[in-house]
């Protein structure tokens, strides 16, 4: 495992990560590796490879943005087209998890693994 900043992953690795942050849809066993592709199963007969679903909320709007309203990732747009995530506000009003990205879905999942496994990760090796 690599240590990798949350406002640094991106595709595979943030989709894994997401799988990982997401322990209600995705339990421990239920996400794989494969050729560089996350892939889940809900539940059932885990060595049948006819099971196995590609897993892409970074890019699949289906799969990553119900996550964004499920974990409350409030989501806002700036003149130069950042999107800017957050979620949770400290004592002093002030956003925490705070992520920013081109892309609505890489900015809100990345606050999403933040709020829920820090800002700091360990990404698979094989994934850098």
């Amino acid at each position: 495992m690599a240590k990798v900043k949350t406002g640094e992953l991106i595709g595979a690795q943030l989709d894994w990560m997401v799988a990982k942050a997401d322990d209600n849809l995705h339990p421990k066993g239920d996400v794989r590796l494969l050729d560089g592709k996350v892939f889940t199963i809900e539940a059932g007969d885990y060595e049948r490879s006819d099971r196995w679903q590609r897993y892409s909320p970074s890019t699949v709007w289906a799969q990553g943005g119900p996550l964004l309203n499920q974990h409350k990732i409030s989501r806002t747009i700036d003149h130069s087209g950042l999107w800017i995530a957050y979620a949770g506000y400290n004592l002093n009003d002030e956003q925490r998890h705070m992520q920013c990205d081109r892309s609505e879905l890489v900015a809100g999942l990345r606050c999403l693994v933040a709020l829920n496994l820090g800002e700091v990760v360990d990404v698979p090796e094989e994934m850098l």
